[in-house]
């Protein structure tokens, strides 16, 4: 176990045989001075929450045997959550800035320590090196918003995360729960967004694809990771997206046979490292153009918590087969007959490791399967959509509130004003016809943008 001060510094022992405090970044475990766990195996077992129940005692002492130290005598103060650590001449040890030994004859702020492993090391550093979104008022905090504070503490943004009280168990891959004023907690979402989109084997679809790729990265501001679910190569997908970075576009190869294929290949993510440690995973069908900064969307994916999708309201699910009333019906479900489908094209999941995401996207291929094998593979003609529905609404899994607000849909006219929500979905029409609708609203988005860059920096001058 290692020793850190009040102020996030650890206890080494430099060359010339002097202690040194080093924050984080600058640790040198070959120096650090480690304290066997073996010592102290019986305070630990007493410091649980448990403590509280049973009603023990405020203060514990124990010795331990530490090469660079010596024979030292610990002391744990349970009020505190902090450790003073003497030698034997019952001289305290103090953090003076980024030196100092055991020198104080009283015990103080700066002779309290908390002893940490391994683990919470490797902790802080993840809380440290990503982004992350408060539940509480889903507001993103990057890098530049965490530090180290004072008194035992790491801040992020406007709030103060108790070290003394951040268990190894507080922290997994996707979220983290700390504990402000020494006791009210307060929940984390990590912010690691990646982008998948299918698209195979024709050259309309491969065009749409280039659009939609070009409106995220211009318009929608995101230059983060996209995997592109394709039978094409990667060189090809750079060429055709214009991408350049090998680091921010990649692909995830499948050889679909058919249609039901294509369209239901979104759902094989579970497992791949294309996908996995990203929150959240955002899926999209390659006919979209985003009209609006993508972030606000994707925070918002982040905060539910829950796989998400947005609700034609303009169609109902009892009687709509593209969102699934032929299976409704078959199974004979009880839907309110105003009730709306989710749309398929664009689904996000918190991420791929999460156990419900996993069975909700285990049952949806499994009932693809079943039905292809019951009814014949082209029963369905909106395979993956269909069934999407049909599972969520009879055994729950989406949320339709988070994505609804920013999803647009064009049929025939696209000079009508969308007022730029966050994306337009081109349904309804053949391949060809959508590539140059979509081209020709890419096209007006941009020209706006620029006029209105133009117009601010007239207004500059």
């Amino acid at each position: 176990m290692y020793i850190m001060s009040y102020n996030g510094k650890f206890l080494h022992f430099s060359d010339n045989e002097e202690f040194i405090f080093l924050d984080i970044k600058n640790m040198n475990l070959d120096k650090i001075i480690d304290i066997p766990c073996e010592s102290y195996v019986d305070i630990i077992n007493k410091n649980t929450d448990d403590s509280f129940i049973l009603r023990e005692n405020d203060e514990f002492s124990f010795s331990a045997h530490v090469n660079t130290l010596g024979n030292i005598n610990i002391k744990y103060k349970y009020s505190e959550r902090t450790y003073l650590l003497t030698n034997k001449d019952n001289k305290y040890l103090c953090c003076d800035g980024n030196g100092s030994g055991f020198n104080k004859n009283d015990p103080y702020l700066w002779e309290q320590f908390i002893l940490v492993s391994e683990k919470f090391v490797s902790n802080l550093n993840y809380i440290m090196s990503n982004k992350w979104i408060c539940k509480r008022d889903g507001k993103l905090y990057n890098n530049s918003d965490i530090k180290i504070d004072e008194i035992f503490s790491i801040a992020i943004g406007p709030y103060s995360l108790d070290l003394r009280r951040l268990q190894d168990t507080d922290v997994n891959k996707y979220s983290l729960i700390g504990i402000v004023d020494c006791w009210s907690p307060e929940k984390f979402l990590l912010y690691k967004p990646v982008i998948y989109i299918t698209a195979y084997s024709s050259d309309d679809v491969m065009k749409q694809l280039g659009l939609c790729v070009e409106s995220i990265r211009k318009i929608g501001k995101f230059y983060g990771k996209i995997v592109v679910m394709t039978d094409k190569s990667l060189e090809e997908i750079h060429d055709i997206c214009h991408e350049f970075d090998e680091n921010s576009i990649e692909i995830d190869t499948i050889h679909p046979k058919d249609f039901v294929g294509f369209v239901c290949s979104k759902y094989n993510i579970l497992d791949k490292k294309n996908y996995i440690g990203y929150q959240p995973v955002l899926y999209l069908d390659p006919d979209i153009i985003f009209d609006n900064t993508i972030e606000p969307m994707l925070v918002d994916a982040v905060c539910s918590e829950k796989i998400c999708a947005p609700i034609e309201t303009f169609n109902r699910l009892m009687t709509h087969p593209p969102i699934g009333a032929q299976l409704i019906q078959l199974d004979s479900l009880n839907i309110d007959i105003y009730c709306g489908g989710f749309n398929g094209g664009t689904i996000s999941f918190p991420n791929i490791e999460d156990q419900n995401v996993q069975k909700f996207i285990s049952l949806v291929r499994k009932t693809i399967a079943n039905i292809g094998i019951k009814f014949g593979r082209n029963f369905n003609g909106w395979a993956d959509q269909e069934v999407l529905n049909f599972i969520a609404y009879k055994f729950g899994g989406m949320d339709g509130s988070y994505f609804t607000k920013y999803a647009k849909y064009v049929e025939v006219d696209i000079n009508k004003n969308y007022s730029r929500s966050g994306f337009v979905h081109f349904v309804g029409r053949p391949s060809k016809e959508k590539v140059y609708k979509m081209k020709k609203y890419l096209k007006n988005l941009l020209l706006s943008d620029n006029q209105l860059t133009d117009n601010k920096n007239l207004e500059n001058c």
